[in-house]
């Protein structure tokens, strides 16, 4: 894996000399290709018996008219090669040259898949041919990790959450440049402009330190002062003091104090650090470190596990390292003859989405209220979750339905219900808008 990462710079350095000024060649996992030497002399048939045949789906529009020029007609699933053997020597060829530039010509937008975007796209308005250099990384730690750095799932307040941090902290001249949730939603929402003012209103009166907050008759103020510059007229007691309005501005606090130094950011996600439950002779414990790949394997090969299969160990390990997962072990942690008898995880942002899926206690300890209280850790830490939009699962037991409703308050969807007798359930979280 080392050695992919150095030939990935090499074709960098490659591309440097050979392009002269082009730059910007959105360089990912999925734009980079490895030689396969072993194929050289395979035929087409050969190639799919190991990869299997394309899966092809018709691309059309949803209101039925005709695609734009230059769309392509078909998408064609990208293949998945999991038994890739690496080999000694091996070249790599950079691929997809469609949002390359002449430095200095830089364009005013870059299409940047989501979890890949370089931050300087996200505080500033510049950015040049260092682009790259983030994206290499990121596909270096890809070839590392199995996964990229960084979860997107549309909310760029939650990817930002997850860059600082990552390496460094958030660079001085950039950490006035972030929009507050306050501020975004605002921006997103309130287009009148009469109502503009409200946002100061409440960014005075929403202070944590009671001392900060601004007092009545400095809120008349702001909304006086901003009807006079719209020709308005606003009567209110005139025996309000007049305070100067730069402490109503001044007063924000940065992106990276708000994250770095508020002991609050901890509940903002799942916890990165471990969580311990006890009950008698058993434990549930988020340590991943804990977590046995055979347990779970030969769990998910019995029949009560209906809804998956064993899967490849490497293949497993992905799952779990990508996922936020609960153990359940007896007797407990520390001892020396430690046994995984049921298993939970959640599928998840850490942030504001969470899918919970693959619960089980071992039919050998079923009916001891193992898979409440397993129910109950999980719920314990994605509840509170200030910025959680949903919670989610699928099941088919209506045994495990009714346990979901009491335990975690969780109801059938309303598109829920499918053929299948499987019912989708979700419960909204704090976040929720909608």
């Amino acid at each position: 894996m080392c050695h992919g990462g150095e030939s990935t710079l090499q074709g960098r350095t490659f591309h440097w000399l050979c392009a002269i000024l082009t730059c910007g060649t959105d360089i990912s996992g999925r734009n980079i290709a490895f030689s396969c030497s072993q194929l050289s002399k395979a035929g087409e048939n050969d190639l799919f018996t190991v990869l299997g045949s394309p899966e092809i789906e018709p691309l059309s529009r949803l209101d039925g008219t005709p695609l734009p020029d230059g769309f392509p007609t078909q998408l064609v699933k990208a293949a998945e090669w999991v038994d890739w053997i690496d080999e000694d020597d091996e070249d790599i060829r950079l691929l997809d040259f469609g949002e390359s530039f002449l430095r200095g010509n830089e364009p005013q937008h870059l299409a940047q898949p989501g979890s890949l975007r370089v931050p300087e796209t996200i505080f500033t308005d510049l950015f040049d041919y260092r682009v790259d250099l983030w994206r290499v990384g990121c596909a270096i730690y890809s070839f590392l990790f199995a996964s990229t750095p960084f979860w997107y799932l549309g909310e760029i307040e939650v990817l930002v959450f997850q860059m600082i941090g990552f390496v460094e902290e958030l660079p001085v001249e950039w950490q006035n440049r972030e929009l507050s949730e306050l501020d975004r939603r605002f921006t997103e929402r309130i287009h009148e402009p009469v109502l503009a003012p409200l946002l100061e209103v409440i960014r005075g009166l929403m202070r944590f330190l009671p001392s900060s907050r601004i007092s009545a008759s400095e809120a008349l103020d702001i909304l006086e002062v901003s009807q006079r510059g719209n020709g308005c007229k606003h009567e209110h007691d005139s025996s309000f003091s007049r305070l100067p309005l730069s402490r109503h501005i001044t007063t924000e606090q940065p992106l990276s104090a708000r994250n770095t130094h508020f002991p609050a950011l901890s509940t903002m996600a799942l916890p990165s650090e471990p969580r311990i439950w006890t009950k008698g002779e058993f434990t549930v414990s988020t340590d991943r470190s804990l977590l046995s790949v055979d347990s779970i394997n030969a769990a998910f090969a019995q029949d009560f596990m209906y809804w998956t299969q064993p899967f490849p160990d490497d293949i497993l390990r992905q799952i779990l390292d990508q996922s936020f997962c609960f153990g359940v072990y007896k007797p407990n942690p520390t001892s020396d003859n430690l046994q995984q008898i049921g298993f939970a995880r959640l599928v998840t942002d850490t942030i504001t989405f969470a899918y919970l899926t693959d619960v089980y206690i071992l039919p050998e300890y079923q009916g001891l209220g193992l898979g409440g209280w397993l129910l109950d850790c999980v719920d314990e830490l994605i509840r509170p979750l200030p910025h959680l939009r949903w919670s989610m699962l699928r099941t088919s037991s209506e045994k495990s339905k009714q346990s979901y409703e009491k335990r975690m308050d969780m109801v059938v969807l309303d598109c829920g219900n499918t053929q299948e007798g499987a019912i989708m359930m979700g419960r909204k979280g704090k976040a929720n808008m909608a």
